[in-house]
């Protein structure tokens, strides 16, 4: 385990998937149900994408801008969010599905940047490929740590004894197995 407590408070209790909870009676949506609401979710998604890439359209060979902003958007929304359905709302069921994999599934988008890519590739703009492929994923990357780092944050604020206590915990387990 990381011997760094700095960077240790981010990932305390952080499960895999928040969807297979061990809460005590807490259903899983039926997978009609589940489907509606991805569904619902994406339609609004891919609306909101196909508006930003409206307002800020590029021709190749360009700087992508649009995908570049839904893409940064997305991942630090979705980390946001995935934090603080996990850490304030463990019981909820419907915004997973209907903000998480609808919403921000639909409007973040992979295909347009690979196609983004490919496009400046052949264009003989390889250079600028590369650095908008670099770009992007340090972007989103810094997007999920910051929107992790603000909901941790808000979290710890809201609930400042039940945090210290997990950090505490954590913290002192840690101290166990490094000197065992």
């Amino acid at each position: 385990m990381s011997k760094n407590p700095s960077l240790r408070w981010l990932f305390v209790h952080l499960p895999i998937d928040p969807d297979s909870s061990d809460l005590p009676n807490v259903k899983a949506l039926p997978h009609f149900a589940s489907s509606m609401l991805v569904a619902a979710g994406g339609i609004a998604g891919s609306l909101a994408r196909a508006w930003i890439g409206t307002m800020l359209p590029h021709q190749n060979p360009s700087w992508p801008w649009s995908t570049l902003t839904v893409n940064t958007a997305g991942s630090g929304l979705l980390a946001f969010m995935l934090i603080t359905m996990i850490e304030r709302f463990p019981r909820a069921r419907i915004p997973l599905p209907l903000i998480g994999t609808g919403l921000i599934g639909g409007f973040t988008t992979f295909s347009t940047f690979a196609v983004d890519f490919v496009q400046m590739s052949h264009g003989g703009h390889l250079l600028l490929g590369a650095g908008y492929v670099i770009t992007t994923l340090f972007a989103t990357a810094l997007a999920a740590f910051f929107g992790l780092t603000f909901a941790r944050a808000i979290h710890r604020l809201a609930d400042r004894e039940g945090f210290l206590r997990r950090v505490h915990h954590a913290m002192h387990r840690d101290s166990e197995l490094s000197s065992g």
